[in-house]
């Protein structure tokens, strides 16, 4: 188990095949968008939803969008909540991992930013 960024960083370094790391957050209210995310050099996969009663285990029901497009599509930016999910996914290099965030109307955090990382994995 890790409990700082730097420590995590440097034991992730020890694992070649796949990996998970899960972050514990508290449940913030005001949700915009929920679900997962893999952005490559090449385009996006992402599921998200924004219903009220959706979390990651059921977001592939409750999706409001689903797709495998690239950054041109413009059905990906009508969704609220994907212009700052990937401009933090970007602006923090998360290229080619599935990063399951949150997007919320405000800050929120320690960080206080919109976006929240709960969970980065290396494969589905």
């Amino acid at each position: 188990m890790c409990h700082s960024k730097d420590e995590c960083l440097k034991s992730a370094k020890e694992y070649s095949g796949a990996f998970s790391l899960a972050v514990s957050c508290f449940a913030y209210e005001n949700i915009v968008l929920l679900g997962e995310i893999c952005l490559t050099k090449d385009g996006v996969t992402i599921v998200g939803s924004n219903h009220k009663d959706a979390h990651h285990r059921n977001v592939y029901q409750k999706a409001i969008i689903n797709c495998k497009t690239t950054l041109d599509d413009d059905k990906i930016w009508d969704v609220l909540g994907v212009e700052e999910l990937i401009a933090y996914v970007a602006g923090h290099n998360l290229y080619d991992v599935i990063v399951e965030f949150v997007v919320y109307d405000k800050p929120v955090g320690v960080n206080n930013q919109k976006v929240l990382i709960v969970e980065l994995r290396s494969d589905y």
